[in-house]
């Protein structure tokens, strides 16, 4: 009987010219390369474990800082208002004169403290964008940029009517807070307390914008490009 060994062979070296991965005689390559780990391309290509980028956090004590520069803000304000009334006191004084009979104020009189007015309120609003941009960049958050234009107009508003409780400042306003009995009195406070929070959130509103720009291309709220 013919052994069906020697017919049928286990192991053939080449097979149609090619390498037999079976064969013993087979050569191993050796270990391939590793393929290189794909980078990010824009904001949604694949990122590798160790390229993944960390959230950044906001800067430590960044609510002192803020408040810190709205005080400061606000204290700048006031002086810039004082100055100019110190400086144009004669103007004032004239207008007083006409106290008793208002109608009768001249009104290159009124035009002009109508013009200071106008410039220091545009001075008071660049001073909080100022110092909205600048607690941006040092607190990053833009809401601390609101609570500094906030902290700063109300600040502004308290000196101011403290130095008008002076006697003989210039520019002096009388509030009426004593006059009327209690409703009067009541009325007053509550009138001053609505215009304190108007000024104030508008003086809020200038500082969140200057929190914006000052931001807009931070990692905070951008994330990371590629």
């Amino acid at each position: 009987m013919q052994d069906p060994d020697a017919q049928y062979p286990r192991h053939q070296s080449q097979r149609a010219g090619r390498n037999d991965p079976y064969d013993d005689e087979f050569d191993d390559p050796g270990p391939q390369p590793a393929s290189p780990i794909p980078r990010r391309r824009g904001r949604g290509g694949p990122v590798h474990q160790r390229e993944a980028p960390v959230t950044p956090q906001l800067p430590p004590g960044y609510i002192q800082r803020a408040l810190l520069v709205g005080l400061i803000a606000g204290f700048l304000a006031a002086i810039q208002w004082i100055v100019f009334v110190l400086a144009n006191s004669a103007l004032y004084h004239q207008a007083a004169s006409y106290a008793s009979k208002p109608n009768s104020l001249p009104l290159s009189i009124a035009s002009a403290i109508v013009g200071i007015f106008c410039l220091t309120s545009f001075i008071d609003l660049l001073i909080y964008f100022i110092a909205g941009v600048v607690t941006g960049r040092v607190a990053v958050d833009r809401k601390m940029g609101f609570v500094t234009g906030f902290v700063a107009s109300i600040v502004t508003q308290v000196l101011g009517y403290i130095i008008h409780q002076f006697p003989g400042y210039p520019d002096t306003i009388n509030t009426g807070f004593g006059s009327g009995g209690p409703v009067g009195i009541g009325g007053g406070i509550v009138a001053a307390i609505v215009i304190l929070l108007l000024l104030a959130i508008i003086g809020g509103l200038v500082g969140f914008l200057g929190a914006w720009v000052a931001t807009r291309r931070h990692p905070f709220y951008t994330g990371y490009e590629a």
